[in-house]
C-alpha cells in the first residue's frame, strides 16, 4: 500500500510499541501507528481503501480487513479483524533530517559495510 502510493521512503513506524520494542522488548501491541513525514497534509488520503490494487485489497482481506476505516483529520484508521489497527498519521518534518524509512535503510547498509 505505501509503495505503490509512492510514500514508503517517507514513512516510519512510531508510536509506543515501536519504542518498547526498540529499547525494552516487552511490550506487545496489537496496533501498529505509522508516521508519513512527507510535506503534504493530504498523504493518507492516498492510502484509502476505494485508491487501493486488487493486490492490496487481497493481502488486506488475509489479514483481517473488512471495511472498517476511519478518515479523520490528524490519521487514517484501518481496524485488522476487530481487534488490531493500523493508523496513519500525516506530520510535518520537525527536524532536517527526520527518521525515514529510506534513511534507516541506508544506516543499515553503512552498518552492515563497516562491519565486514
Amino acid at each position: 500500500m505505501l509503495k505503490e502510493s509512492d510514500l514508503l521512503p517517507y514513512v516510519v513506524l512510531g508510536g509506543e510499541t515501536a519504542l518498547a520494542e526498540k529499547y525494552w522488548k516487552h511490550r506487545f501491541s496489537m496496533d501498529i501507528d505509522i508516521f508519513i513525514y512527507k510535506n503534504d497534509i493530504k498523504n493518507k488520503s492516498l492510502l484509502t481503501h476505494h485508491k487501493w490494487s486488487k493486490k492490496v485489497e487481497k493481502e488486506m482481506k488475509i489479514i483481517g480487513y473488512s471495511g472498517d476505516m476511519k478518515f479523520q483529520n490528524i490519521y487514517l484508521e484501518f481496524t485488522i479483524a476487530n481487534e488490531s489497527k493500523i493508523q496513519f498519521f500525516d506530520t510535518k518534518n520537525f527536524s532536517q533530517n527526520p527518521y525515514t524509512t529510506t534513511l534507516v535503510l541506508k544506516e543499515a547498509k553503512i552498518a552492515k559495510a563497516t562491519s565486514i
